[in-house]
């Protein structure tokens, strides 16, 4: 029994060592024939012209290009990106020249490589070259800051909150601007008081703003746009809000009291000094002024205003001023006073 024993277990040691001689002469037939290139059905060879290089960070627009070698015709040749898990199809080319072109703004910023596909029609059969990894790292530029310098009043920053001008005809409007990005290019300005626009802010030298002076700086409200652009394709805009107003309020539809001819009190009301106050499309009515001899003017930023006259018949002068400081026409108000009884005469 002992014998047999021995004899069984010989017997496994030596089938053992006889499949893993079989197996290793396996192994080292699959790698002859995957890295001998001499027992390739196809001869055609793919290179990718220029890149991209492993770990080289791509932007925009990128041109890939491959350079076909061999004997074999290539009838096609299908270009697809991957970042790890599933392959999309870049181009399928039929024809030299062998390029096409990455639009990388459309993917998500990671790690991805390219895989070309050759066909080989003279033996029919599929040639595959990976490139080398790489990254897309697109910026959309960030803009930090759009503004126009030194405005009597407002920010800017809405419709209910425009940054208004108080400036002639050939007057300038500051504008300045900033941005983040890597490859910032150039920036341009629309929608400014005409004629025209302004010329692009680069590419080349950047002055990160205009001096605009268009020579007809005329009333009204506008939105200039800013759009940034960069060497990726990128671009980001923003807006602001101006106006220009030179021309001062009316006020016409003051009011005394009761609207009688004479007022049988020294104090009389004056109503409507705001309310009837009209700037047009202006920046809007910052307060009025009343005057009871034409020199000295009190202000006020109520609607009414209480007046101690004199007997007799008193000439008011009245007038508006907008938040940027035009003061608008003076319209007078003739009011007569008489607080005294009538003589007796006889």
């Amino acid at each position: 029994m002992r014998r047999g024993g021995v004899a069984i277990i010989l017997g496994i040691i030596v089938l053992s060592s006889v499949l893993l001689q079989i197996e290793n002469n396996t192994n080292y037939q699959t790698e002859l024939i995957e890295n001998n290139p001499m027992l390739s059905t196809s001869d055609v060879t793919i290179t990718y012209s220029n890149g991209p290089d492993s770990g080289e960070s791509v932007t925009g627009l990128f041109t890939v290009s491959f350079s076909l070698g061999g004997s074999g015709t290539v009838s096609s040749l299908l270009v697809e990106i991957s970042d790890g898990t599933t392959w999309t199809t870049v181009a399928n080319l039929t024809s030299s020249p062998w390029l096409t072109y990455l639009d990388s703004t459309s993917y998500s910023n990671g790690t991805y490589s390219l895989r070309a596909t050759a066909y080989d029609s003279t033996v029919e059969e599929d040639v595959v070259e990976i490139s080398n990894t790489f990254t897309i790292d697109n910026q959309v530029p960030e803009i930090t800051i759009f503004t126009v310098l030194n405005p009597d009043i407002g920010t800017g920053t809405s419709a209910n909150d425009r940054a208004w001008f108080n400036i002639d005809s050939s007057g300038t409007l500051e504008f300045r601007w900033g941005a983040i990005d890597d490859d910032l290019l150039r920036a341009s300005l629309v929608n400014v008081p005409g004629p025209s626009t302004p010329a692009n802010d680069g590419p080349g030298s950047i002055a990160y703003g205009w001096d605009w002076s268009s020579g007809n700086m005329q009333e009204g409200t506008w939105n200039p746009r800013i759009t940034v652009y960069d060497d990726s394709g990128l671009s980001a805009s923003e807006t602001i809000f101006i106006g220009i107003d030179r021309t001062g309020p009316s006020l016409n539809s003051v009011t005394v009291q009761d609207n009688s001819n004479w007022y049988d009190s020294s104090t009389v009301t004056l109503t409507g000094l705001i309310v009837s106050a009209d700037d047009g499309l202006g920046c809007g009515i910052d307060f009025s002024e009343i005057s009871t001899d034409g020199n000295t003017w009190t202000s006020t930023t109520s609607d009414t205003y209480d007046l101690t006259l004199n007997e007799g018949i008193n000439t008011i002068s009245v007038r508006a001023t907008d938040r940027v400081g035009n003061i608008g026409p003076v319209s007078q108000l003739n009011i007569q006073i008489d607080t005294e009884n009538p003589e007796e005469i006889g």
